[in-house]
């Protein structure tokens, strides 16, 4: 009982009253410092996060952009002067002499292939921030529709090559069939060029959207204090471009794969794949594929 008394005795006293109170002082201030340290480095990641995703959402409009131009400028004139002439050449065949000669003009010009950073969204998207997963999926279309559309260019450009070392006639350069069959090699390379800008100008600004709204997410969840060094998210205007832009319903079977959870994570609404089939985007163009 003496032992007992003393134990308590010394639990009692003010040397170990000041010795709890300072273990519980120093654990205290050890683990306030460690969450402190842990929301500074959360808070710096998000801050990180936002600037990312505003940088992958400019150069995805960028894209949007650069095909949109290469169409106006060249593919588009050229898809309408190629489909006027084949309608020409048709009425010729059914109402014209057998005998007249029919002159044609053949667009022989070479198209640029596109040069946008792709890669370098992709990057950002797959290994720089945690995007949500259609804005993966997107990013993976982007790449696949350059990739694609690059081809078709290629594959113009060297048929255009041939055509003025050897010529061409109407019934080839317009993919004309015959008993004997018929050389498509122009018209699907052209088709190909047609359909692709229109996927890439769609899914790119469609990726841009979903990245604005993930960078808005993020920047929420910034303190008041880092608000102020995340700039405003970006924001572009194709209204200037509305005739150039392809129309959505035909992109409709993509979209409709893909539904947005009832759950909000804390990194926006994520997008979940339905795995349902749906038709490929060319349609039935009969566009060539890599």
């Amino acid at each position: 009982m003496s032992d007992m008394a003393t134990w308590w005795d010394v639990a009692n006293s003010e040397i170990a009253k000041s010795l709890l109170g300072s273990a519980l002082g120093a654990f205290a201030g050890a683990w306030t410092a460690q969450f402190i340290a842990e929301r500074s480095k959360n808070d710096a990641d998000n801050l990180k996060e936002f600037r990312a995703a505003n940088v992958a959402a400019t150069i995805a409009f960028g894209v949007t952009d650069a095909i949109l131009n290469l169409k106006q400028q060249l593919t588009a004139p050229l898809i309408a002067q190629y489909e006027a002439g084949k309608s020409e050449f048709l009425l010729h065949l059914e109402y014209g002499c057998r005998n007249e000669i029919y002159e044609f003009h053949a667009d022989l010009q070479e198209i640029p292939p596109i040069d946008v950073p792709i890669a370098q969204l992709q990057k950002i998207v797959l290994e720089d921030i945690t995007a949500p997963t259609r804005a993966i999926a997107l990013t993976n279309v982007v790449f696949r529709m350059g990739l694609l559309l690059n081809k078709s260019i290629g594959d113009r450009n060297a048929l255009t090559e041939e055509f003025r070392q050897n010529g061409v006639d109407p019934g080839q350069f317009y993919g004309l069939r015959t008993r004997q069959g018929g050389d498509l090699r122009y018209l699907n390379s052209l088709e190909g060029i047609g359909v692709y800008c229109d996927s890439l100008i769609h899914f790119s600004k469609m990726l841009g959207n979903d990245l604005v709204v993930y960078g808005k997410s993020v920047k929420s969840r910034l303190p008041k204090r880092l608000r102020r060094q995340a700039k405003g998210v970006t924001s572009v205007n194709f209204s200037k471009s509305a005739d150039m832009l392809p129309d959505p319903a035909q992109f409709q079977s993509w979209e409709e794969s893909f539904i947005e959870s009832k759950k909000q994570s804390g990194f926006g609404l994520e997008s979940i794949f339905r795995g349902r089939k749906h038709k490929d985007n060319r349609g039935t163009s009969g566009a060539n594929s890599a």
